[in-house]
């Protein structure tokens, strides 16, 4: 058994309809003066930990893990609304595929900035992301819900691998050794940009466009063994891609840094930007 550190923000309410004690239920959460809300969700009010059965079968303990709302999530969700406020508009137009997006919160999140997005997870967690979309009041363009299991690509992979991605999200999807390798692979698949696909996408004056561009993964980790650190980060360097910490304390080194609130910062968790050249 592995002892998994669970959600240790507290009193974030994400259930729908009008509720006359916020007190007693959490704090309401917005993106981009936006409510997000979420099917479903554990009480709000009681961080939990989680146990981790190696022995489960992967799809089973994935389901599992899919129900709870993560830390890394919501610092995304709070990252990205960081990145639009330093760069206004940042996320309009920009189209984007979440793996294994639980219950969806940084997707919705990105929608709420203007994306358009393709959330993905085990086939079990997709009803309630379809719920999710509809609670938000978004729908297709904009939101598309489908299965896209790492461990069997035959689900879904081929569809997402053709749609010209600008971003890859994720967060909280390295906690277990055996899902590293199918993660990665999955990653690897997305950001290869077929040459038929490239060549259909040349501007006029025969130059790359914007959608010619391999997908950049933003990825919001929590570390929770130095093992699964090392084969997730040696398994990324293997492919020859670039990566970097992104800072969240307001030093303005980059185009990727941002002042995010205190709050929302731990001395374990780092959202990361990881491309290829």
């Amino acid at each position: 058994m592995l002892l998994i550190e669970g959600p240790k923000f507290s009193g974030f309410d994400f259930t729908p309809g009008v509720s006359t004690g916020y007190e007693a239920l959490g704090e309401p959460f917005y993106i981009n003066n936006r409510r997000i809300l979420l099917a479903s969700k554990q009480d709000p009010l009681e961080p939990r930990d989680g146990e981790v059965d190696l022995e489960e079968e992967p799809l089973s303990h994935t389901s599992k893990t899919a129900k709870s709302v993560w830390d890394c999530s919501i610092v995304m969700s709070k990252y990205l609304e960081a990145l639009s406020l330093k760069h206004a508009g940042f996320w309009n137009d920009k189209r984007l595929i979440e793996l294994g997006a639980g219950q969806g919160l940084s997707s919705f999140s990105a929608a709420a900035l203007g994306a358009e997005v393709v959330i993905t997870d085990v086939d079990t967690a997709v009803p309630s992301l379809q719920q999710g979309a509809q609670l938000n009041g978004l729908s297709e363009p904009q939101v598309r819900v489908q299965a896209l299991d790492w461990m069997n690509h035959t689900q879904g992979i081929q569809e997402a691998s053709k749609l010209p991605l600008h971003y890859i999200l994720a967060s909280d999807v390295i906690w277990v050794d055996f899902l590293i390798a199918p993660l990665v692979n999955t990653i690897a698949q997305l950001m290869q940009v077929s040459k038929e696909r490239r060549d259909s996408l040349l501007d006029e004056d025969n130059t790359r466009s914007e959608d010619a561009t391999p997908p950049v993964l933003i990825l919001a980790h929590q570390s929770r063994s130095a093992r699964c650190d090392s084969m997730f980060f040696d398994s990324l360097d293997a492919l020859g891609l670039q990566r970097k910490k992104i800072r969240l304390d307001g030093h303005d080194i980059d185009e990727d840094s941002v002042d995010l609130d205190p709050k929302y910062r731990k001395s374990n968790l780092a959202i990361w930007k990881v491309w290829r050249e």
